[in-house]
C-alpha cells in the first residue's frame, strides 16, 4: 500500500538552469539578491508566473507582469 501511495504522488520535475549573466543583470537592476534574480530569471525564461511572500521580489515580479497572485496594497 505504502508503494502504490508513493508512485501515485510523484509529481515530474524538470531541473532549469538560469542563465547567470542574465541573473547578475537583473539583480543589480532591480536590487535584488542573486538568489532572487534566479528565480524570476527562470519563471521569465520560461514564461510562468512567480509566486512569493517576498516584498522586495514580490513588487519586480509584478512590475514584469510574472506575480502570480497580484497583491492588494
Amino acid at each position: 500500500m505504502q508503494e502504490f501511495l508513493v508512485r501515485s504522488l510523484r509529481v515530474p520535475v524538470t531541473r532549469v538552469e538560469p542563465s547567470w549573466p542574465a541573473v547578475v543583470q537583473m539583480a543589480r537592476e532591480h536590487g535584488l539578491s542573486a538568489y532572487d534574480a534566479s528565480y524570476l530569471q527562470v519563471a521569465q525564461a520560461l514564461g510562468v508566473p512567480l509566486a512569493t511572500l517576498d516584498e522586495r521580489l514580490a513588487e519586480v515580479t509584478e512590475t514584469l507582469g510574472l506575480l502570480a497572485t497580484p497583491r492588494e496594497d
